[in-house]
């Protein structure tokens, strides 16, 4: 059976648009403004809270606690951009794909990125190949 994380980071995209017919389906996401401004220093800092859930197990996500946090983040970061050919790849997109698929429907995931696009199955969620 699946695991479920208990502690996602919360809400933060803003749903704008839903057309649900003809298929396919779109829905447009938008971090939205405050004081005029995008808030794009807060959407930086939601993707950050996504790293551990996209990047590393479910049970080393259930495992972040006050003793290891800053720890998990940098090694869940260095997973993504320890590969030369990072710079070339969309991992920043498919993180907010990832945040997005799992709070709107409620998902599992399904396999863990791995650089060079291999994957770990029932462990978190994969990435194309690089």
């Amino acid at each position: 059976m699946a695991q479920v994380a208990t502690n996602l980071p919360a809400k933060f995209l803003n749903v704008r648009c839903t057309r649900l017919d003809p298929a396919p389906a779109v829905r447009g996401f938008c971090a939205g403004y405050e004081l005029g401004r995008w808030r794009n220093d807060h959407f930086a800092a939601h993707l950050m809270n996504w790293l551990p859930d996209f990047a590393l197990k479910h049970s080393e996500v259930e495992a972040i606690g006050a003793h290891n946090a800053v720890e998990v983040v940098a090694r869940a970061a260095r997973s993504i951009y320890k590969s030369e050919k990072y710079q070339k790849r969309g991992e920043l997109g498919e993180i907010m794909l990832h945040a997005i698929v799992r709070q709107t429907f409620s998902t599992v995931p399904g396999a863990t990125f791995i650089p060079g696009g291999t994957l770990r199955p029932g462990t978190g969620v994969g990435a194309r190949g690089a």
